[in-house]
């Protein structure tokens, strides 16, 4: 058995991208999904993309959509996700009328780095605590005795952030906003075999070694449960004819509570069953039927522009717009929840909105409009999260809710549907 240490998503990135070139596979480089479009029955004619390259719009015409985005971590300001994970793609599809499920199920990761600023989020993976990391608060407590004596830092995902971050706002975290995970009673060749990478970076970036002192970690987002909902699990796809979905876009594979180490099947098993509908949805129809007209295209890239907001003088920074949405987001609407909590956080993110729609966005350099329509479409997703926990008065798995810590009786989806106006409902699982 070959094994890669904590390093795995690079490997197969690579291995996907080196079989992805031999094969032919055509990539259209820097360009991103800005809309989706539909045809005249309400199914899928293509998307409009927007091309970094040279700052063009184009269409693309197209009977099948893999949606297949991945998340919306990057909502939080800790997060281990890359700074792409912005989450824009729920918007779309909702937008487009799929129906997006269960946003408040969002698993924090309990164990990343929490400084500097350059590593910020970068995961220790859970092998550190499997092999016999410890965690330990200031007080140098182990405090994970008081939480889950069975378990201790076995314990679920779940219960470890949750009491990582009970530990760190009783004023028992570290300098740097975190606690103390520490491998250093445990063979030095075994930790740095089993922990290659974290190792690398501790003492690149930390100036540590991780076999002789411990390193500062705190929770950190890490993988959207909820989704999209895809209409037929056999082929994903959505409940419009030729949008399907695969991975971390789409809701109902981890329930409340995701385990570990599961990502790579999920994405294997959903998306063979996504591309194989694709590609008999493509067959039975036998290429695109739809043809984009000038008149439409004009028509819906006026829609598109306007969110770059009115001729003002007043311009605004959307890196700072960003940087208070996830502070906002991690601090209220982040591992312990209530009611009291996100009604806040709403209330700044409608100010941060309003703010946003108010200046004039500049178009400076080839990426503006990527981060512009990034933020336009985190600001949206981040009320429809808050939204969704406050309707669900319960705590289950990821979410948390200090004011209800217990779990109802009754099982439940939160479910939002655009048809105006655009609500949060529950529906029974089936």
């Amino acid at each position: 058995m070959i094994t890669v240490g904590d390093f795995v998503g690079f490997v197969l990135i690579r291995a996907l991208l080196s079989k992805s070139l031999s094969i032919g596979l055509k990539v259209l480089d820097e360009t991103i999904l800005v809309k989706l479009i539909l045809d005249g029955n309400n199914e899928t004619a293509g998307i409009i993309a927007y091309r970094l390259r040279d700052s063009k719009f184009v269409f693309i015409e197209s009977p099948c959509i893999i949606l297949a985005s991945g998340g919306a971590s990057s909502l939080f300001s800790r997060t281990t996700n890359p700074s792409e994970t912005t989450g824009e793609s729920y918007i779309l599809g909702l937008e487009a009328g799929i129906e997006l499920r269960d946003m408040e199920m969002i698993q924090f990761h309990p164990t990343a780095l929490c400084f500097p600023s350059c590593v910020e989020g970068v995961l220790v993976t859970e092998t550190a605590r499997g092999i016999g990391g410890r965690l330990y608060n200031s007080n140098g407590e182990r405090f994970m005795e008081k939480y889950d004596p069975e378990r201790m830092e076995l314990a679920s995902r779940d219960i470890v952030a949750r009491a990582i971050m009970q530990e760190i706002e009783r004023g028992r975290g570290t300098p740097n906003g975190g606690v103390f995970l520490d491998l250093t009673r445990l063979d030095s060749n075994m930790v740095l075999s089993r922990l290659s990478d974290t190792a690398k970076i501790s003492q690149t970036y930390l100036g540590i070694d991780i076999t002789k002192h411990p390193i500062e970690v705190t929770p950190a987002a890490h993988h959207v449960m909820g989704g999209l909902v895809a209409s037929n699990l056999e082929t994903m796809e959505s409940s419009i004819p030729g949008i399907f979905l695969a991975g971390e876009i789409c809701c109902g594979c981890h329930g409340a509570n995701r385990l570990g180490g599961n990502a790579l099947a999920e994405t294997q098993v959903f998306g063979k069953r996504a591309g194989i509908g694709a590609v008999l949805r493509c067959k039975e129809l036998s290429g695109c039927k739809y043809k984009f007209s000038d008149s439409r295209f004009k028509k819906e890239l006026e829609s598109i522009k306007g969110i770059l907001g009115p001729s003002s003088t007043k311009r605004c920074s959307i890196y700072e717009i960003r940087k208070s949405l996830g502070e906002i987001m991690y601090k209220y609407v982040g591992i312990i929840r209530s009611a009291e909590g996100l009604e806040k956080a709403y209330l700044y993110i409608e100010s941060i909105e309003s703010e946003f729609n108010r200046c004039r966005k500049s178009l400076n350099n080839y990426y503006s409009f990527l981060h512009i329509f990034e933020c336009y479409k985190m600001i949206t997703l981040a009320k429809l999260i808050i939204q969704s926990a406050l309707h669900r008065k319960e705590s289950r798995g990821a979410h948390f809710r200090e004011d209800y810590p217990y779990e109802e009786a009754a099982l439940y989806n939160t479910s939002i549907v655009l048809s105006p106006p655009c609500s949060v409902k529950k529906v029974s699982v089936e």
